[in-house]
């Protein structure tokens, strides 16, 4: 299950600085097709959620309940991030596109069942006597 895990972080990191590419200006080859406009204001956000979730997916890597945490930590910090940008959208303080809403809707979900797994994985690892690596 790690794999798996590991899989979904990196995906995850990977278009949280995508998206942040995107709103600070940057041309990403592919992902300009989507049109997003600039938006200074989540860009800077999304790349540090990006940043933080590359922390997560090194984490999972190492051995050990600290590096579990590590990665509960990273995830649980990339959820409140987008739920963050999704009230800011919701508040009006950004431009609402649909790129966007379902991006926000699909990472929101992912991210929430890559913690679920997480954890799920820790808890596995324990009931076998293992160090809470997960598995």
């Amino acid at each position: 299950m790690i794999r798996l895990i590991r899989a979904l972080v990196i995906v995850e990191a990977a278009t949280f600085l995508i998206a942040g590419a995107l709103h600070l200006g940057v041309s990403v080859p592919l992902a300009s097709v989507i049109g997003e406009p600039l938006i200074p204001q989540a860009g800077g956000p999304e790349s540090v959620i990006g940043l933080v979730l590359v922390a997560g997916a090194v984490a999972s890597f190492l051995r050990g309940r600290g590096a579990r945490w590590t990665l509960v930590g990273t995830l649980v910090f990339a959820i409140l991030g987008t739920l963050v940008g999704i009230s800011a959208i919701n508040a009006g303080l950004g431009p609402r596109t649909d790129a966007g809403e379902v991006y926000h809707r699909v990472i929101l979900a992912s991210l929430v069942v890559t913690l679920a797994l997480t954890l799920l994985a820790g808890r596995a690892v324990r009931s076998l006597g293992g160090v809470g690596r997960p598995a």
